[in-house]
């Protein structure tokens, strides 16, 4: 915390592995890389907050018998307002572009948090409502458009009552 209002958070982490396969060989595959996230925190009042995060990664290993080098630098605005103690509307947008130096057309799963080679964006909208002790209602609503992942929806809404 450096005021009432405003924080700064780092978070990294460092990894290595080995995956080996009892199908194929070529299943088999290493990485290294560290993955880390540099964030501001804004309190602009007690209902309302704004994180943007500058994220940057790089993995280096080798899969399917050829190596690979990626780098991920990106970006992740965050947004909360809470209302009448009774709800809370928060959405996400994440933009992270990922560069491989052996040209390699894809990445395994564990590599820079899963985000694939070229750009990413991916938000998530989240609606959270109490209309009394008993009753609530939720609504998420992601998109992700990638190379994977041509302009991907998804939504979920839920009704919990409480008798």
């Amino acid at each position: 915390m450096i005021s009432k209002y405003f924080s700064l958070q780092n978070r990294g982490s460092l990894r290595s592995g080995y995956f080996e396969s009892t199908i194929s060989s070529l299943r088999e595959r290493e990485t290294r890389g560290w993955w880390n996230e540099f964030r501001f925190q804004l309190n602009v009042n007690n209902n309302t907050n704004l994180d943007i995060s500058l994220l940057n990664g790089f993995d280096k290993g080798k899969q399917q018998g050829k190596e690979f080098v990626a780098r991920a630098r990106g970006i992740t605005v965050n947004g909360k307002l809470l209302f009448s103690r009774t709800g809370r509307f928060q959405t996400e947008i994440t933009i992270v572009n990922v560069e491989e130096e052996k040209e390699s057309i894809y990445l395994p799963p564990e590599v820079l948090k899963s985000y694939p080679v070229g750009s990413s964006i991916r938000t998530n909208t989240q609606f959270q409502y109490l209309f009394n002790r008993s009753l609530s209602l939720i609504f998420n609503f992601g998109t992700i458009n990638d190379q994977r992942y041509n302009n991907f929806v998804s939504f979920q809404g839920e009704m919990r009552a409480h008798f």
